[in-house]
């Protein structure tokens, strides 16, 4: 299992192999003390590139090593969010 640390700039594959992007945050809750979702976006950011950042679900990841994160095949419930809407959160 990767540390913390490492998980910071992972890449994040779907099942079917689609590049999703890297992981830059990642939210805990504070109660429980577990990971509650990642935020994903493509790196290097490019400005006006991608315009959001796509938010994972802990229970969407199928698996994490020392080289990837491994997540379900995207739905239309899955959606990029624009950073200013992450901003104000």
């Amino acid at each position: 299992m990767p540390l913390l640390s490492e998980l910071k700039n992972l890449p994040v594959y779907t099942k079917s192999g689609k590049h999703l992007g890297h992981i830059v945050e990642i939210e805990f809750d504070p109660t429980s003390q577990l990971i509650v979702r990642y935020q994903v976006s493509r790196w290097p950011t490019l400005p006006g590139f991608w315009p959001g950042r796509l938010l994972i679900a802990r229970e969407q990841v199928i698996s994490i090593s020392k080289t990837a994160m491994v997540v379900e095949d995207l739905t239309a419930e899955a959606k990029a969010v624009p950073e200013a809407t992450l901003a104000a959160s």
